[in-house]
């Protein structure tokens, strides 16, 4: 999950200029900067999203009973 992450957080905040395009049916062009981050960053959103979930149901499976005595 944290490699499906990467990529998407790295476009999304890290430095530099971005170049990106985007096509929907007949139309196509290219995309500025902001778009491009922004679709990148609700991707990145719901991979962090993904791994708080996932990362939660592991401590929520690896706790054990609340009760020693069952």
């Amino acid at each position: 999950m944290c490699a499906l992450l990467v990529p998407g957080l790295w476009i999304a905040v890290g430095p530099g200029a971005r170049d990106c395009s985007f096509s929907l049916g007949f139309l196509s062009n290219g995309a500025s900067e902001l778009f491009c981050r922004a679709g990148f960053g609700l991707g990145a959103l719901l991979g962090v999203a993904f791994l708080v979930l996932l990362v939660g149901r592991a401590f929520k499976a690896n706790r054990g009973p609340a009760d020693p005595s069952e």
